[in-house]
């Protein structure tokens, strides 16, 4: 049996969406609309299938590649109508095939619709919106379809004098025009609506289905049915369903509300954020029903988890530890200080990286209460810091907390790269800078350290870092 799939939808996907990935290949139950689509076909007794991609083919050749692990032979053709593909198909169509206008995911029984051959002037179809048509080779040669689109088949034939024959059946398939439909078929998905689809994971409880290393923190609270991709972490006090999907490798922290959504693969989601009935991918979260997009400018609300290194945090505790053992006895003398009155320990209120607690795009910083000690001596006045490290307040490497009024000045699109990274204890110029810098020469250092940042650069300044370590 023969099939013609057109994979784009009704209209462009949204930026950034259209850059990035073609409309096939959004998840559902976090494997590609295509890949579900194209098991079912060769369960239906397909074994020839035409693929009619958008924009990004190559994604898709990529991904289904020549279609033998499906026991299909898959070929990809461009055009933008019916008759554009049946032109290039000319001489390798089959006396009867199936023409699908949409992606869809559902049974259907095609070899009913296929089982016998319609007459010249006749097609096929099931009775359900956007379902597949089947059509005899003799229709191709009778009929003008230039410039007809899929989904007007059934239009068109009957505009030229033919029938239509219809198939009645007993469920509708999902069928996929819009980001929408992404949306609501893993709603539909996960309630059950779909017994046939392949999905991943295990069953840990009933409506409760978790990937390969999915983590789920023992205060967090799962209201089914719930997917939680593979290698995905939820975080203390996270409520995630009922209707939530968590691709692979998401990260969402304490106090996150997820329920009726979609998180795609790598995304990260801030502490306390709320997203219901919403699709998320990285920093781009999709609104439903009305597909509003947002795109949020800080990746501590929503983001990729590249950002989000538990390697990081027990590296800046380790250091931390070490360095209050190390300098335990200065540590002792301001103790002595601050008893007898001489010197004091005193705390500033600074700002760090910005962590916006809403998901409006407005330009929050993240208050940094930071530890000194009243003296001249640097080594004195910055140990204290230490402790803030401990506390999570500051990370050991990271760029300098500022005065809020200053941090404000820094509004040009250069300057603000700086604040994807966390404040810390140590600097970049800490490692390198035989002399004090001016504050442009930091502010650029600091850029440069936000977007090249890892645990091994971070291990490189503490090393470096002891003749300069409190210019």
């Amino acid at each position: 049996m023969q099939a013609i799939v057109f994979c784009a939808p009704d209209m462009p996907l949204p930026h950034p969406f259209y850059e990035e990935r073609p409309f096939a290949l959004f998840p559902v139950m976090n494997r590609p609309i295509l890949v579900h689509m194209l098991e079912w076909l060769a369960d239906a007794g397909v074994t020839d299938l035409v693929l009619v991609p958008d924009h990004l083919a190559f994604e898709l050749r990529s991904e289904i590649g020549s279609g033998e692990r499906f026991g299909l032979h898959v070929q990809f053709v461009s055009g933008s109508s019916f008759g554009d593909v049946l032109l290039k198909l000319a001489g390798s169509l089959e006396e009867q095939f199936c023409v699908f206008s949409h992606l869809m995911i559902g049974a259907l029984p095609l070899k009913e619709l296929c089982a016998e051959v319609p007459e010249a002037a006749n097609i096929r179809r099931f009775d359900c919106d956007g379902g597949p048509v089947c059509l005899s080779r003799e229709a191709v040669n009778r009929y003008d379809f230039s410039s007809v689109h899929p989904e007007q088949l059934v239009q068109f034939v009957e505009e030229q004098g033919g029938t239509c024959q219809s198939v009645s059946l007993e469920t509708s398939p999902c069928v996929f025009r819009r980001l929408r439909d992404v949306w609501a078929a893993n709603v539909r998905a996960l309630q059950g609506e779909f017994p046939d689809l392949v999905v991943r994971g295990t069953e840990s409880a009933e409506g409760v289905r978790m990937g390969l290393g999915a983590r789920v923190h023992t205060a967090a609270q799962l209201e089914t049915p719930v997917f939680v991709g593979s290698h995905s972490v939820l975080a203390r006090e996270v409520n995630a369903g009922p209707d939530a999907v968590l691709g692979a490798g998401c990260m969402v922290e304490h106090g996150a509300e997820l329920s009726s959504c979609v998180i795609l693969d790598g995304s990260y989601i801030g502490p306390n954020v709320t997203v219901r009935n919403a699709l998320v991918s990285g920093n781009v979260l999709v609104s439903f029903p009305q597909e509003t997009v947002t795109v949020v400018p800080d990746p501590f609300v929503l983001g990729g988890t590249g950002r989000v290194s538990k390697k990081r945090h027990i590296f800046s505790s380790f250091c931390a530890l070490l360095g209050i053992l190390v300098f335990s006895p200065f540590f002792l003398l301001m103790g002595v200080l601050h008893a007898l009155g001489l010197r004091r320990f005193f705390v500033r209120d600074l700002v760090g990286e910005e962590l916006p607690p809403q998901l409006d795009g407005k330009r929050v910083l993240r208050d940094v209460r930071r530890s000194f000690f009243q003296s001249r001596i640097p080594v004195l006045r910055e140990l204290p810091g230490l402790f803030d490290v401990l506390r999570g307040r500051l990370e050991i490497v990271g760029i300098e907390p500022l005065e809020r009024e200053q941090a404000e000045m820094l509004h040009t699109q250069w300057a603000k790269a700086r604040f994807t990274a966390p404040a810390g204890l140590l600097h970049p110029w800490h490692a390198f800078a035989p002399r004090p810098l001016e504050d442009v020469e930091k502010r650029v250092m600091e850029c440069h350290y936000a977007a090249t940042r890892s645990v091994r650069e971070d291990l490189k300044v503490v090393l470096r870092s002891p003749r300069h370590l409190f210019i």
